[in-house]
């Protein structure tokens, strides 16, 4: 039995509920995506973005780089 199962378990056995860590990471990631993808938009560079944001520059640019790609497909 994995890992997940047995927390899940375990949580329900303690009468609290159990949410998959999965769903909410990707939640948290898009959403950082797109905060980023915002500032940078607004002109802030990517150090700048960085830093608010709290993730690496490299992070940044591959956002930068993904949302590009996004927007020249669509054209």
């Amino acid at each position: 039995m994995g890992h997940e199962r047995v927390d899940a378990l375990l949580a329900v056995a303690r009468g609290e509920r159990y949410l998959n860590p999965s769903p909410a990471v990707e939640m948290v990631q898009r959403e950082g995506r797109e905060e980023a993808l915002r500032l940078l938009a607004q002109g802030l560079f990517h150090k700048e973005v960085a830093k608010r944001l709290a993730i690496s520059e490299k992070t940044v640019a591959t956002y930068r780089e993904r949302g590009m790609e996004k927007l020249g497909q669509g054209i």
